[in-house]
C-alpha cells in the first residue's frame, strides 16, 4: 500500500468516530489535494464547508479542488460524481455531454430522495448543454424533492442549458458557483 493511501486512510479514521469534526475534514481534503486525489479534496472540503460554511480557506481550497476535478474527468463521454455531506445535502457533479442515457443518474437520485438527504445540488460546470432526458429527469426530481419539502439546485449553468431549461418552463434555483450554492442550501 502505497504511504499516501496509508496517509489518507489514518486521516480519515477521525471523521469516522465523528462526522462533525471539521478539522479533520479539512486535513484529510488537504492530504487528499497533496496527492492530486480530487474527487476525495473535493467531497472532504465540501464536508468541511458544511460545518463552517463562512470558512474563506475551505472556499478557496474547494475551488481549487473543484477545477482540478472538472479538469481531471473533462475528456470522458459522461461522467457523474455523487458527494454525499454532513447535513443530508447531495452534490451531483456532471462532466462530459449529458445525451446519453441518463438510467444510472436518475436511478442512483431517486435512491438518494428515499433517505435522509432532501437536497441536491447538481453542478454543471462540466456540462455545456444537454438534451434528451435530462429536463424531465430535472423536473422529475425537482417535484420529489419539493414533496418531501427537500430542494434542489442548479450550479454554473450555461447559456444553452439555460435556454433549455426556459423552454421546458424548468425552474429550479440557479447559483453562480457551487460554494454559493452550498452555503444557500445549507
Amino acid at each position: 500500500m502505497s504511504n499516501n493511501l496509508q496517509e489518507l486512510r489514518a486521516l480519515a479514521e477521525p471523521i469516522r468516530s465523528n462526522p462533525q469534526d471539521r478539522q479533520a475534514w479539512i486535513n484529510l481534503a488537504n492530504a487528499a489535494s497533496n496527492a492530486s486525489q480530487w474527487s476525495m479534496a473535493l467531497g472532504s472540503f465540501l464536508s468541511a464547508l458544511n460545518l463552517d460554511p463562512e470558512n474563506t480557506d475551505i472556499l478557496d481550497s474547494l475551488h481549487q479542488a473543484h477545477s482540478q476535478f472538472i479538469q481531471e474527468n473533462q475528456e470522458k463521454e459522461f461522467f457523474f460524481k455523487i458527494f454525499k455531506t454532513t447535513k443530508h445535502l447531495v452534490i451531483v457533479v456532471l462532466v462530459g455531454l449529458m445525451n446519453v442515457d441518463l438510467k444510472q443518474l436518475e436511478a442512483q437520485m431517486y435512491a438518494l430522495t428515499k433517505t435522509s438527504y432532501h437536497k441536491i445540488i447538481f453542478d454543471f460546470t462540466g456540462i455545456h448543454s444537454f438534451s434528451g432526458l435530462a429536463p424531465s429527469l430535472i423536473r422529475k426530481l425537482d417535484r420529489e424533492l419539493k414533496a418531501k419539502d427537500g430542494a434542489m439546485g442548479l450550479v454554473n449553468i450555461s447559456n444553452p442549458i439555460q435556454q433549455m431549461l426556459k423552454l421546458k418552463n424548468i425552474d429550479t434555483p440557479q447559483y453562480k458557483t457551487l460554494e454559493e450554492a452550498t452555503q444557500k442550501m445549507n
